[in-house]
Order: C-alpha cells, then structure tokens, then sequence
C-alpha cells in the first residue's frame, strides 16, 4: 500500500512553519503553530521541561522505534540599546554574519505581545552620504534598526514598549517554487 503526500497540505504548513517568527530564545510562538497542527491531526504530544515536544505517532509495527528529532529555532536578534535618535542598537542571536541582515525587514517583539516592523541598517547606509559606505565594516557596533514608527528619540521608542532584551525576528521571506519541469 503506497501512501500519497498531500503536497498543497505539506507545502502550506512548511510556509506557515517557515513565516512564524522563531528566534532562539522566542520559539514560543512557532511551538504553538506546531501544537496545534498536531492537534489537528489527532496527534497528542507532551511538552519537556525545556519547552521542546514529545509527539508519538503509532505505526503497523510495533516492534521497532523510529525517532526523529529537529529544531524549530531560528537566527535573530536582540535589542542591545536604544540610540539618541530612535534608533536600536543590536545584538545576534546565533551565528551569522552582520553584512548577511543589512537592509533586512526585521520585525521587534515586546515583552507586552505588541510587534513592530523595522529595517536593518549600518551606520552609515548610502553611498551619496557617507563616502566609506561600501567599505565600512559590518558589525554588531555600526548595525542598527530603524524603526517603522515615527520616533526621533530614546524616549519616542521607549514609549512604544520597546527595551532592552526584545527579540527581533528576521522575515524569512519563504517562497515556494515550482519543482523543476513543472508547468507554473
């Protein structure tokens, strides 16, 4: 007996899965989505005390055990501090390179449940202002986000919720594309 995939299903929740934000630190959200499509599909599932799944799935064959495991984590960052001017400073979560998020749509997550959409910059971010804009390094120091919101202050972004220690998610900007000599 051959099981066929529900492909539209599958590729429907790997863009959902992929879309939720997930930083490392700030998964809560993806595990829900998680919890609830298992749920869906009448699958019960006991959390651990580091906040992971344990989901069993019965099979027709009970005499081995077949185990699979992943991370539902993602790159991200952190609100570092605020600049004078409004601006975030940053801080990396996981490993990657600076130059790698620049000009990146980023979006803040407060400790309050409110969100707000951002870009990441360097410093010095246009090369008719600043004439060392294509050489200057891109690192944790000279990287910030500029805030969707009219702010021109600490205390404008201060005002919205946002501190120290918030999670910034990066969008993933997941696309599905068609497999190889398929018709689009």
């Amino acid at each position: 007996m051959s099981i066929q995939p529900n492909e539209p299903y599958i590729l429907a929740l790997l863009k959902k899965l992929l879309d939720t934000p997930s930083p490392s630190g700030y998964t809560h959200q993806i595990m829900d989505v998680i919890e609830k499509e298992a749920a869906a599909l009448g699958y019960s599932n006991t959390r651990n005390e580091k906040g992971g799944f344990i989901l069993k799935v019965d099979g027709q064959d009970n005499s081995r055990t077949i185990a699979l495991s992943a991370h539902v984590d993602t790159l991200g960052a952190m609100v570092r501090s605020i600049t004078p001017q409004g601006t975030i400073r940053i801080t990396s979560v996981g490993g990657f390179m600076m130059q790698s998020i620049e000009n990146e749509y980023c979006t803040i997550h407060t400790r309050s449940g409110k969100t707000y959409t951002g870009t990441i910059l360097s410093t010095h971010p246009s090369v008719h202002v600043y004439s060392d804009a294509r050489d200057f390094k891109r690192q944790e120091e000279h990287m910030e986000v500029r805030i969707d919101e009219l702010v021109q202050s600490r205390e404008d972004v201060q005002k919205l919720g946002i501190s120290v220690g918030d999670f910034i998610s990066f969008d993933a900007r997941a696309v599905i594309t068609p497999r190889l000599g398929s018709a689009p």
